[in-house]
């Protein structure tokens, strides 16, 4: 007589079958989209495939684990939370979102600080400096923007020598407030 399998003790099965009928209903997709999409990234799964993983507790594979994934833009471990885990997960998401655009926010700046730094070396080069270039590009019917005006002046203070008449201390690069 064979043994019987044990029982499972971890749910996860349950769980994302449970998450994927929560991300359906939230996007509003039919099974018929979400086969499409899962076709898209790479797993063709019959519509109906898609109702029994949901409804009939029909197993997934690895492969359509990480279609899943892909397709709802979810980490893996994400999904098996099930619906219950869904809101601190998508709290989760919305951090990691948020970190992310502070990240690419403080990259542009960094971007944009070392090319008005390019541009002031290279008016410098020039020998008219940086307003006599303005100038220059204001003629020629060019806008230079506010911003980027403020933005080499800063570069132009740090460069000046400290030792310029009418510059006043807080404006110097070694300036340090009481």
């Amino acid at each position: 007589m064979p043994r019987p399998n044990p029982g499972r003790s971890l749910y996860a099965e349950r769980n994302l079958a449970e998450r994927i009928g929560l991300e359906l209903k939230e996007r509003g997709w039919t099974y018929e989209a979400t086969a499409a999409h899962l076709a898209e990234v790479g797993c063709p799964i019959q519509p109906s495939g898609v109702y029994k993983i949901v409804k009939q507790g029909r197993r997934v594979t690895v492969d359509e684990l990480v279609a899943f994934s892909r397709v709802f833009g979810l980490d893996v471990d994400n999904l098996l939370l099930g619906a219950a885990g869904a809101p601190n997960a998508r709290f989760a998401e919305l951090l990691k979102a948020y970190d992310e655009a502070q990240f690419a926010a403080a990259r542009a700046v960094a971007v944009a600080t070392e090319a008005a730094r390019a541009i002031y070396a290279f008016a410098r080069a020039e020998g008219g400096g940086f307003m006599r270039a303005v100038e220059h590009l204001e003629a020629d019917g060019l806008i230079v923007s506010p911003d980027l005006e403020q933005e080499i002046a800063a570069v132009a203070r740090d460069d000046a020598p400290l030792d310029l008449p009418g510059v006043p201390p807080w404006d110097r690069p070694d300036f340090k407030e009481d």
